[in-house]
């Protein structure tokens, strides 16, 4: 993006457009960067900034663990999409620290993994509840105990402790 600096009367710069520009002295041509605020006054030096900020940078730890992966242990979707392919592919598009760059499937960011279209929402749904833990339900005598502790105050869950654990004979104050 082509913009234009102006050298104000109090040497204070100021972007401005294209048109306005015309009108004015002690304009200079700039260029700002598409992904941040930056400006830079020559096209190479925008393509370095790009370059070093905004520019994925290959990992050889990780090219080398994912091509030493076999076929047949790579976790494969009913929809035949292949989970570590995925990962590794979006994680080689990645500029910042992403847990895809080290083929780590984030359950939090789930929308971007679908607005970039590296997984649907069915797919994802799968991911999550593959060989996810079945509930357990408590037995009753369990939740009976667990419910003496559910009270109002502190001084009702000292009662409810010292009664069920150390029994009602004992009295903290003299141990402490």
């Amino acid at each position: 993006m082509k913009l234009f600096l102006y050298l104000t009367s109090h040497s204070s710069k100021k972007y401005i457009s294209g048109p306005l520009a015309k009108s004015r002295q002690n304009v200079t041509e700039n260029f700002g960067c598409p992904s941040c605020t930056s400006h830079f006054d020559t096209t190479i030096e925008l393509g370095n900034h790009l370059d070093k900020i905004h520019t994925a940078k290959p990992r050889a730890e990780v090219d080398e663990c994912f091509k030493a992966l076999k076929h047949n242990d790579k976790w494969i979707l009913s929809t035949g999409k292949i989970v570590g392919d995925s990962l590794y592919a979006f994680g080689k598009l990645q500029i910042g620290d992403h847990p895809s760059r080290s083929l780590i499937f984030d359950l939090g960011d789930s929308e971007s993994y679908i607005k970039n279209g590296v997984f649907t929402e069915e797919e994802i749904e799968e991911i999550k509840t593959y060989k996810s833990p079945k509930r357990v339900q408590l037995p009753d005598d369990i939740k009976h105990y667990l419910n003496k502790f559910n009270c109002q105050s502190t001084a009702d869950i000292r009662k409810a402790n010292k009664r069920d654990i150390v029994g009602e004979h004992l009295n903290c104050k003299n141990i402490h």
